[in-house]
């Protein structure tokens, strides 16, 4: 027969599992072997007390959560929690927010169900199971879900690489109201790179490179700041190297290269990480420049190059109107299009036509109000503008001349 301790004292079991009482206050544990009931005075129990005590052993696994615990601060008891977890819900919280990737990934393997999937893959920030949820998505339209929802930016990128080639199932991430892909164009190393893998698939410059592929690198830098003036520590920045490249067989057909360009000082203001503020300097990536490389070795048709101007993808656009030729074309589409201004206005010289477009068009044009020097256009666009923002900039400009 088992037996178990009490206070040092061998004690007999009643059944396979017996709960112990100790002076009339009942309490459960686990340990190596069974457990056992007694009372303060090391008396044998009651069938009534039995049953009460039978009773508070369930309660107590009900209530107090004996046995493995998802709370649990050791990640090999809440790995076994997950095996008897039948909750779908839960299993999605625990995929979605463990801090340990064995305890995420155990429960992501429980999880069949492709929204459920779905949700992990949007709601994670840990890489790990993000890419592994994607990868058994089977709906093209989930996964361009994941690939413009994502809260974690290389889950996005991993949804990105695993839509199909065809431009209407790449398009799906554009339906609906977030279209935050096409519409930020910030600078932001992981979007614009996402946005060349989507490139790569535009159906014109595939029937050019049929096997083209975006590769791309991205390392993290700091830049440490003594604090003139100031007796406490020094504080850092980080900052990126930015490398993207269109290669196709092994060949190198464009590529470019970006880095955070740090400044000379920072101010007083430290957090308590020891960061400087801002904390992090982008490199300021933006794959227009990248586009134009490629373009200009495809030998791409003006009407190629037209059509490639209603890309969905804002770099394609840009890219084609570095190489469009017929400048009526080009100044309606800077009127329509503020995402091709960085490169369009190099191709526009004439003041009196770049006026025009920051007259007409519904956003702002600050490149192309920049190029503007005469006195006469400038009071033009800040009379006549669309855009509130052109019209206060252009009379400052004015302002200032004529200080």
């Amino acid at each position: 027969m088992a037996t178990c301790r009490l206070n040092g004292e061998k004690m007999k079991d009643q059944e396979a599992v017996q709960p112990i009482l100790t002076n009339r206050t009942y309490s459960c544990f686990a340990s190596g072997g069974p457990l056992c009931w007694r009372d303060g005075s090391n008396q044998p129990l009651s069938s009534s007390t039995w049953a009460i005590a039978a009773l508070s052993v369930v309660l107590c696994f009900a209530l107090l959560g004996c046995g493995p615990r998802l709370d649990s601060p050791d990640w090999q008891v809440r790995l076994n929690a997950v095996d008897r977890i039948k909750d779908s819900e839960v299993l999605v919280r625990v995929a979605i927010g463990d801090d340990n990737s064995a305890v995420r990934q155990y429960a992501l393997r429980k999880i069949t169900d492709q929204s459920l999937l779905t949700r992990v893959a949007t709601n994670t920030h840990h890489f790990d199971v993000g890419r592994q949820a994607v990868e058994r998505l089977r709906d093209p339209a989930l996964v361009a879900q994941v690939a413009n929802e994502a809260k974690d930016w290389d889950v996005r990128l991993e949804a990105v690489r695993q839509i199909p080639g065809q431009t209407e199932l790449a398009d799906l991430m554009f339906q609906g109201s977030n279209r935050s892909w096409e519409r930020d164009v910030s600078g932001d190393a992981k979007r614009c790179i996402a946005r060349m893998q989507l490139a790569t698939r535009e159906p014109l410059v595939k029937s050019h490179f049929p096997r083209l592929r975006c590769e791309s690198t991205i390392s993290i830098t700091k830049q440490e700041y003594g604090r003139l003036g100031y007796s406490g520590p020094s504080c850092f920045q980080s900052g990126e190297d930015v490398n993207v490249k269109l290669t196709q067989d092994g060949k190198t057909l464009a590529e470019s290269s970006w880095n955070t360009s740090f400044a000379n000082s920072v101010g007083e203001h430290v957090g308590t990480d020891g960061h400087c503020s801002p904390p992090f300097v982008p490199a300021g990536v933006w794959g227009g420049d990248l586009m134009i490389k490629l373009f200009q070795g495809g030998a791409f048709t003006q009407t190629e190059l037209t059509e490639l101007l209603h890309s969905y993808i804002p770099e394609v656009r840009a890219g084609a109107a570095w190489l469009i030729t017929d400048q009526a074309l080009l100044v309606q589409a800077l009127i329509e299009d503020g995402e091709i201004e960085r490169t369009a206005v190099d191709r526009i010289t004439d003041q009196a036509v770049l006026a025009d477009v920051v007259i007409k068009a519904d956003g702002d044009r600050e490149l192309a109000l920049e190029k503007i020097k005469r006195e006469d256009l400038l009071t033009k666009v800040a009379n006549e503008a669309k855009s509130s923002q052109m019209r206060r900039d252009a009379a400052e400009r004015l302002s200032r001349s004529s200080r």
